[in-house]
């Protein structure tokens, strides 16, 4: 068996994989907006029942509750987006996988970075995961997560021949 795959992504789709992919980050950030929304709601309680009301009693916990959602949901993006277009450039990376019986081959392309061409047995993948329209395959050790692209295979049954393949040898 040789399948072969081209997978094309931009900076933008790189980050935005990447934060989609966090799911314990998304826990974690909906816990820290509930929490300020709740330190709001309390202070705007508080306000409620004291006598004097003054608007300026609301701005502190209005700019941590901003502030909070500025840190948690805006900022990793930008930081996530800047950190590929310095790796890979403004127009991403090219991956072309050669799937074959026991193992797969990835060579990547971009402007910026060096040529890579790694050989990785199925073995090594711990587990898969999808997303929209894409193949995320997780690795040991090394915590790579290599994105394929659903289009990328000629045909469904070639992407299906290939996911059976790596699911019946990969480590359980």
């Amino acid at each position: 068996m040789e399948i072969k795959n081209i997978t094309e992504l931009s900076t933008q789709q790189l980050a935005n994989i990447s934060l989609l992919n966090q799911k314990k980050l998304k826990k974690i950030r909906y816990i820290w907006l509930i929490l300020s929304l709740l330190y709001f709601l309390m202070n705007i309680y508080n306000l409620w029942e004291a006598e004097e009301v003054n608007v300026f009693d609301i701005l502190p916990s209005l700019l941590f509750l901003f502030g909070i959602v500025i840190f948690i949901f805006i900022l990793p993006s930008f930081i996530i987006k800047r950190k590929f277009k310095k790796t890979f450039g403004e127009q991403g990376v090219k991956y072309n996988y050669v799937f074959k019986d026991d193992e797969m081959e990835l060579e990547s392309f971009s402007k910026l970075a060096k040529e890579a061409h790694v050989t990785y047995s199925y073995d090594s993948i711990i587990k898969i995961d999808f997303m929209d329209n894409y193949i995320l395959l997780y690795m040991t050790l090394t915590s790579i997560m290599l994105i394929v692209d659903k289009k990328g295979f000629s045909s469904e049954s070639e992407m299906d021949e290939v996911l059976a393949n790596i699911k019946n040898k990969m480590k359980k």
